[in-house]
């Protein structure tokens, strides 16, 4: 594995999202995480003998600009979903992408919506939404831990 010196990083304007294999060009954050529980396992005496894997999880939120939110539930109504929570579950693509590297994309598997909400307030430059979601399982970059194992 190679890194670059006093090359050019992942910056905001290198990140393009896509949910449901269209692009959503009008957001203004992303977070996601996953997370493996390991619990202790123990036998004689006070100390760990070993060590047991427990659940797999995964969620993130979304913002977006109010426009965005409007058009992605108008293209849910045409395909006869009643509502945000109503969705099948769907793929949301986070790709990172620079003009001298090649592209990296941590993909979440099988997002379904779990929370919705907005904040409005004087001297704000525009209206957004918040989407919760939790998923199947975060496929990370081109090298992602289960790989390097």
């Amino acid at each position: 594995m190679t890194f670059k010196i006093n090359g050019r990083m992942y910056d905001w304007a290198s990140i393009d999202l896509g949910m449901a294999g269209m692009p959503i060009p009008s957001f203004t954050s992303i977070d996601y995480s996953d997370e493996a529980e390991q619990k202790q396992v123990y036998g004689k005496g006070r100390k760990p003998v070993g060590y047991a894997r427990g659940n797999y999880s995964a969620a993130g939120k979304v913002t977006l600009h109010r426009e965005a939110y409007e058009g992605m539930m108008a293209a849910a109504a045409t395909l006869g979903k009643g509502g945000l929570y109503d969705l099948n579950p769907i793929p949301v693509t986070v790709t990172y992408a620079n003009p001298d590297k090649p592209p990296v994309s941590d993909t979440l598997k099988g997002c379904v919506f779990t929370k919705r909400s907005t904040s409005n307030s004087q001297n704000m430059e525009a209206a957004t939404v918040d989407l919760e979601f939790i998923c199947h399982e975060i496929a990370w970059g081109a090298a992602g831990l289960a790989e390097l194992i």
